[in-house]
């Protein structure tokens, strides 16, 4: 074998460990493509299932939403309905009826009826008129302080319970376990309401009420009055 031949086999095996190389390259950069093809069409097979999943949740919340809307709708009605059946019963009540008519035959108008009713539930918009300890008057005790009288004489309020046994001709001292009377005199007629200490009044006006809380007070035989002026809702 001469020098030529030698160089040219030499040359074909240089040629063929490139083309091996090549076909190695090729092969390897074709795997990595249809890898990376393959995870994406994975990627956006999975991006449309979330999609999918999203909207049908949305759906279904749309859906639920729609059925607690009805609900709710079917229990507003429910609620007005047995309200509209209470008050019925309530207007039938003899009772109810009575007072109505005590009121009206008392010169009281049929428009302050109807702000009584609507303000029945805790008014709104209130301030303190009158915060003050008022003593509470019995069989040995009927002092002064037993009766108020505010707005000049346009409201007048006293109270009288059972006497204790600590109690005097001078000395205030009620039964607290016993309800008392409360008297008020407003708008030409009055009106008395028995009742264990703590309790609330309502005294009702055209388009305002006043609302009256009767409490304990710290000194014995006495019960503290809170007068608040209250705007119609």
């Amino acid at each position: 074998m001469d020098f030529f031949e030698t160089r040219e086999r030499y040359r074909r095996q240089e040629v063929n460990g490139y083309m091996r190389a090549i076909i190695r390259i090729a092969i390897l950069s074709l795997a990595v493509w249809l890898g990376w093809h393959w995870g994406g069409l994975e990627q956006r097979q999975l991006s449309e299932d979330a999609d999918q999943a999203l909207y049908e949740s949305t759906q279904e919340v749309l859906l639920l939403r729609r059925q607690l809307d009805k609900l709710q709708l079917a229990l507003n009605e429910w609620e007005a309905a047995e309200r509209t059946r209470t008050l019925e019963d309530a207007v039938s009540d003899t009772k109810l009826s009575q007072i109505i008519k005590t009121q009206l035959a008392n010169g009281t108008e049929m428009e302050q009826i109807y702000v009584a009713v609507q303000n029945s539930g805790r008014p709104n918009n209130c301030k303190l008129v009158l915060e003050q300890d008022v003593a509470v008057a019995t069989e040995h005790y009927t002092g002064s302080e037993s009766q108020l009288s505010l707005f000049d004489g346009g409201l007048r309020i006293s109270f009288e319970g059972k006497a204790d046994a600590r109690g005097t001709q001078s000395t205030p001292w009620f039964n607290a376990e016993e309800p008392i009377s409360t008297r008020l005199v407003y708008l030409g007629g009055q009106r008395i309401e028995d009742a264990i200490v703590p309790f609330d009044l309502v005294v009702p006006a055209e388009t305002w009420l006043l609302r009256l809380t009767v409490g304990r007070a710290s000194l014995p035989g006495y019960v503290k009055l809170r007068v608040r002026s209250c705007r119609a809702r």
